[in-house]
């Protein structure tokens, strides 16, 4: 819980130090805030497993000639949650695929993943995954709002720019999305609006 709640101060003082002023908001502020209280509370109830803490495409390389999928890039691995894993590919998945595909598409390659993912689990943490997957998205967008932030002030890249306006209103609305008892495959997905140059 500790490492947890330093790691969170980190994003928020990111957020609050270096990400453009039109994007604060209260509503914002908010957000992390309720953020960090639900984590306490499904923290309580969870048993620490080790996680990756970076899942993302780019830390997953394929084999074609051996049929072998390899994960790298342990730099960030801590004990946590499973859900934090699943949650952050999701979010990644989105983001770095907004620029190339449909919403359609990413939205196809997430539940893919996902619904391959729930079938190799037991029933307990299935249900887990599910309750809690829109929180640790809302967790993982601010995460990458944050280093965001960070990078604008080294590049001009314009499809860096619009990242916090993108991922934004995923917090609040996966937050919303949190607070519900009851969610369709659908409403795990991550969708953002589309990217054009």
């Amino acid at each position: 819980q500790k490492i947890e709640t330093e790691y969170w101060k980190s994003v928020q003082d990111k957020i609050k130090k270096y990400l453009p002023k039109k994007h604060q908001s209260i509503e914002l502020k908010k957000n992390l805030s309720s953020i960090e209280e639900i984590q306490k509370s499904y923290y309580k109830k969870t048993k620490p497993a080790p996680i990756h803490n970076d899942f993302q495409a780019s830390n997953i390389l394929y084999d074609r000639e051996r049929d072998t999928v390899g994960i790298i890039d342990f730099g960030a691995t801590t004990c946590y949650t499973t859900v934090n894993d699943v949650a952050t590919y999701m979010v990644h998945l989105a983001v770095m695929t907004n620029k190339y595909l449909a919403i359609e598409k990413t939205t196809e390659l997430q539940k893919i993943f996902l619904q391959n993912y729930l079938k190799n689990i037991n029933k307990k943490l299935q249900e887990k995954t599910k309750r809690e997957l829109p929180l640790y998205q809302a967790r993982a967008a601010a995460d990458i709002v944050a280093t965001t932030a960070v990078a604008l002030l080294h590049t001009q890249n314009p499809y860096r720019r619009i990242i916090p306006e993108m991922l934004l209103p995923v917090i609040s609305k996966k937050l919303e999305q949190d607070s519900k008892k009851t969610r369709p495959l659908n409403a795990l997905m991550v969708q953002l609006e589309p990217y054009h140059e």
